[in-house]
């Protein structure tokens, strides 16, 4: 810290820490650095007291200040701070000396979590049109909306959505994790429980005078196979 001794204009300045004048009449820009410079005189860092009390050696710590006063290097006692754990302290002492202060770049591992946004998108549909209340809250039904969801996003086989399981946050509809198995008994649960479902549908949405439901996963080809003339 500075101030002007020999009047305002002059650009004499004298340091408060260690008396020096310091003439900044050539710009601004020297005043600035020299301010800095006198600050810089004024260091706080971590001591380590160490002591041998019955053939142990033992070690306190610290903060202390060190400043210029009438030309000669102080120091003052700030705070012991042997109570903090040593990588608190040793933290500390890196943070004063401006050697990697606290966490490093490469310290911090980057990782993406769980998508949940696609998952919760479809989990609120379901809810909306009354497929949830539909198939119930047993396990088995959180496994057909997880079905429901990996056939709208990716239209894999029940191996690849269990595997999809491991990309989004299935905390969404109460599951644990899964496998392929799980999923294709899901399957013949919901076989055992259409005609219940299918009512439970029907009566949310009463009012509908038709319903078209294609249930087709096969198709036919040629001109002499019966099973593909029309109608």
């Amino acid at each position: 810290m500075t101030k002007p001794v020999a009047g305002e204009g002059s650009g004499l300045f004298a340091c408060y820490w260690c008396t020096q004048e310091i003439n900044v009449n050539k710009s601004r820009e020297l005043a600035d650095k020299a301010e800095i410079v006198c600050y810089a005189l004024a260091v706080m860092y971590v001591e380590e007291i160490k002591r041998v009390v019955g053939g142990k050696e033992y070690s306190s710590f610290v903060l202390r200040e060190s400043y210029r006063e009438g030309g000669k290097v102080r120091k003052r006692y700030i705070a012991n701070i042997s109570h903090l754990p040593r990588n608190e302290i040793e933290a500390i002492r890196a943070a004063l000396r401006y050697k990697n202060p606290g966490i490093q770049k490469q310290d911090i591992l980057q990782q993406a979590g769980p998508s949940v946004g696609a998952l919760f998108a479809v989990v609120e549909l379901c809810k909306r049109l009354h497929i949830s209340e539909a198939l119930g809250h047993s396990r088995q039904a959180a496994l057909v909306l997880w079905l429901i969801f990996s056939r709208l996003l990716e239209q894999g086989s029940r191996l690849s959505s269990s595997r999809l399981a491991e990309r989004h946050d299935i905390s969404l509809l109460g599951l644990r994790p899964f496998s392929e198995d799980d999923l294709y008994g899901a399957l013949d649960w919901l076989s055992e429980q259409q005609e219940v479902v299918q009512q439970a549908l029907f009566k949310q949405h009463k009012a509908t005078e038709l319903f078209l439901y294609d249930v087709s996963s096969s198709y036919c080809e040629g001109m002499e196979n019966e099973l593909a003339w029309w109608g």
